[in-house]
């Protein structure tokens, strides 16, 4: 037989088979698709291989301390003294439904307990020696370096995921550079942490007549930022007492009805024009108060907060959210509350602004199925507490300031918890696992410490840079470390030591560099690490004078081992046991050994560490954590299925190539 006829009998062969190799009469393509419509379809096209739709979302919460968490579920409030909540109003807010899930009973940062420092541990998995922010600001190689703009040495969630061929969407995360092109075939969202801010300014003051045609109010952009640099909104007179607001052309409202009574607020939309490549400029939000108006003189005095302007380009999906005007706004103003420009009730009302944009974030990522892991920075929290955590005893406050500034601050920290509530309504906790950690707690303060103005005496060729609490100084040649040692073991503010130790669980220290590798700091961050005690700030200011008022009323940057300075952890959603209590493996190199755990407010043995976060998320996910990340704790999530990997790059692009065009 020849070669050409044995080849046409094994092709008739293999394409009418009339046996299996069992024996069996074998079914055709023909017979098996015969009585379903859908089968014949099934086998012409390819197969689209999706990741698994439960979907997660990260919230770092910035500031928020386990002990205003443990006594607002456990007696109503955030604060002693304040007003306790009813059992429902607790159990409707975001925290209790979240803490219904898991809950660990707090969560211990990295050192220096500072805000840069561990968000980047938080989404890395490793210590300050391996991602390489070490402080807000520090030195690196003789250079002074911004901790929240500087690059990350080790990879992150937002990084591990597209390597395995997941969705991300980051709002406002540090570490994250939006101008950055998201992966081949892998579609990432980024939205910047706050763009360009506009300085803040007084409050206005206008006069509407009752027969006249109105004013107008300015809204100003930040200084460098392209395209229009300001537009006009229109006010007048309404019904009912109200000022009714007219946006000009390429501006519009949003928040509700376009009438203000005073107290309330609106967020204005407009456009930055045009820029001279004919592309859209970014997008600008300002957030408009009325804080007063008086009918019968027609007096209205309102506040415009800065302007936040959104640098993400706007491609694909992100021209979705930018249409919907969902942009990060500047936190709260800090600099107008501290010149005495607004009183603590309006500044606790404008740290809300940037609240408020993520929850119509929420509402945006919770339609449809548009991603696979989302991380959400929400820094209120952080920036009210800074400004309205004050002490009795401090110089410039009496007794009913620090009681009104409290107060301010408890409702401040209710209105953000219920608007995590709003958050997880919009996400759908049944197909979605949320995750709410946060970086750090506070600690009132009241003395802030010029740590060059008390090394002058030993050198005046010394550098410092701090953080809060905490601080590094580099050493010139020939200045031993004992005699920088010796000058901060003296050192006694009204009566009280900075450094030495105050009470038992509660005092400063100061390391030398041999000593960092137990705390996972690289050996070249300083010569000299020092944490002052509770009741001290550290700053590096070029002035004479020792001592003077804090510019914050509480800081963070203290002993890891403070009970004040643990956040929290808490998750909810699909694979979660109600009523978990995660007892997690303490990963830290010193806290049992340097930090002189179980002494005092420092017992912590056994709480979650913040190495721990990326592994528990990356487990939530059901994606490999970033690499060399440390194990998160055991036992967290059930029943998490990994996502189904793609078989070839034509299923992953015939899935994602629609979203991606």
């Amino acid at each position: 037989m020849c070669k050409t006829t044995r080849a046409i009998i094994l092709f008739l062969a293999l394409a009418f088979p009339t046996q299996t190799t069992c024996g069996k009469p074998s079914v055709s393509r023909r017979s098996e698709t015969a009585g379903d419509p859908d089968a014949r379809l099934r086998l012409s096209r390819p197969r689209r291989v999706r990741p698994h739709q439960v979907r997660t979302v990260l919230i770092q919460l910035d500031g928020l301390g386990a002990p205003w968490l443990n006594r607002w579920l456990k007696e109503g409030r955030f604060l002693p003294g304040q007003r306790p909540a009813s059992r429902a109003r607790v159990a409707a807010g975001g925290l209790a439904r979240l803490a219904a899930g898991a809950r660990a009973t707090s969560l211990m940062p990295v050192d220096p307990a500072v805000t840069a420092s561990n968000l980047a541990t938080m989404v890395t998995g490793v210590y300050p020696a391996h991602h390489g922010i070490v402080s807000n600001r520090f030195y690196r190689r003789g250079k002074r370096v911004n901790g929240f703009s500087e690059l990350m040495a080790a990879e992150t969630l937002w990084q591990a995921a597209p390597r395995q061929g997941l969705r991300t969407v980051t709002w406002g995360v540090m570490g994250t550079f939006c101008d950055e092109p998201p992966p081949s075939l892998v579609r990432s969202v980024c939205y910047a942490t706050r763009g360009r801010v506009s300085a803040p300014r007084p409050a206005v003051d206008i006069t509407l007549r009752s027969d006249g045609p109105g004013a107008s109010l300015e809204l100003r952009a930040g200084r460098r930022t392209p395209g229009t640099p300001r537009t006009l909104l229109g006010v007048r007179r309404g019904a009912s007492g109200k000022i009714v607001l007219t946006p000009a052309t390429g501006a519009n409202l949003r928040g509700g009805a376009p009438s203000l009574a005073p107290g309330e607020w609106r967020d204005v939309l407009w456009s930055g024009g045009t820029l001279p490549d004919s592309t859209p400029a970014p997008r600008r939000l300002t957030r408009v108060f009325l804080r007063s108006f008086d009918p019968r003189t027609g007096r209205a005095r309102f506040y415009v907060s800065p302007t936040a302007t959104n640098l993400a380009r706007p491609v694909t999906f992100r021209r979705t959210l930018d249409r919907a005007g969902l942009i990060r706004p500047a936190l709260a103003d800090k600099r107008s509350f501290q010149k005495g420009r607004m009183d603590e009730t309006l500044f606790w009302r404008t740290g809300l602004a940037e609240v408020d944009a993520a929850v119509d974030l929420a509402a945006k990522l919770g339609k449809g199925d548009t991603f696979d892991l989302a991380i959400l920075y929400i820094g209120a929290v952080d920036s009210l507490g800074r400004q309205l955590f004050a002490q009795r005893g401090r110089p410039e406050l009496n007794n009913e300031e620090v009681v009104r500034f409290h107060t301010a601050l408890e409702r401040g920290l209710r209105e953000v918890d219920l608007r995590l509530a709003r958050i997880l309504d919009a996400l759908d906790l049944k197909r979605t696992r949320v995750v709410l950690a946060s970086n750090h707690g506070l600690a009132p303060v009241l003395h802030d410490v010029s740590l060059r103005a008390a090394l002058v005496s030993v050198d005046r060729r010394i550098r410092v840079i701090t953080a809060a609490g905490a601080g590094f100084i580099h050493l010139p040649p020939g200045v031993s470390p004992a005699a920088v040692e010796h000058r901060l073991a003296a050192l006694r503010v009204a009566g009280k030591p900075v450094f030495a130790k105050l009470a038992k669980g509660a005092r400063g220290r100061v390391v030398r560099a041999s000593a960092f590798a137990r705390m996972g700091l690289p050996a070249t961050a300083a010569d000299l690490f020092v944490q002052a005690a509770p009741g001290f700030s550290l700053s590096h200011r070029r002035t004479r004078t020792l001592t003077t008022w804090p510019y914050t009323m509480a800081a963070d940057g203290f002993r890891s081992d403070l009970a004040a300075m643990h956040g929290v952890f808490l998750a909810a959603g699909p694979g979660v046991q109600s009523g978990t209590s995660i007892q997690g493996r303490d990963q830290g190199r010193d806290q049992g050994r340097d930090q002189g755990q179980g002494q005092g407010q420092g017992q912590n043995l056994g709480h979650l560490h913040m190495t721990q976060v990326a592994a528990a998320v990356a487990a939530a996910v059901g994606m490999e954590p970033p690499k060399h990340a440390r194990p998160g704790p055991p036992g967290l999530w059930k029943r998490i299925q990994p996502p189904k990997q793609a078989a070839t790059a034509n299923a992953l692009a015939d899935y994602w190539g629609p979203m991606t065009r």
